[in-house]
């Protein structure tokens, strides 16, 4: 799971906001990643991703690949602070919801890990942190 955190875009720059999710597509679907989120509000831009839906090999290289090519990738950097939790392990994953509304959806402690591990790196000054099992 990647938790990716770029909390200087903000709504006032549509044109990057777009140019940052096409580069992040590409480079993460490059990985056989899957975007599951893309949020901004007032806190920056915030984008969910996993690895490993749709293949055997083990989702935390493709998930540093990725994190490797996103951070060289001047169009998600912007030269602005951004912010990379990874975190690997089994989670739920699935359609989540009732009959009037559903969606695709991650459950586990790899989600929450790699929210936060995204959320020290601006209290630490660091740009990627991973867990144990990433490394």
């Amino acid at each position: 799971v990647l938790f990716l955190g770029q909390p200087d875009l903000q709504y006032s720059a549509p044109d990057q906001v777009r140019d940052f999710g096409a580069a992040a597509l590409e480079i993460i679907g490059h990985h056989e990643g899957e975007i599951l989120q893309l949020l901004q509000d007032d806190k920056g831009l915030h984008l969910i991703a996993v690895f490993g839906l749709q293949t055997q090999t083990a989702p935390a290289i493709p998930a540093v690949q990725t994190v490797l090519e996103l951070l060289a990738c001047p169009e998600i950097t912007l030269n602005l602070a951004c912010h990379i939790g990874v975190a690997t392990g089994n989670v739920f994953c699935g359609i989540m919801g009732s009959d009037q509304r559903k969606a695709f959806d991650i459950l586990g402690d790899p989600v929450n890990l790699a929210c936060r591990l995204m959320q020290l790196c601006s209290q630490t000054g660091s740009t990627f942190l991973c867990d144990e099992l990433t490394t």
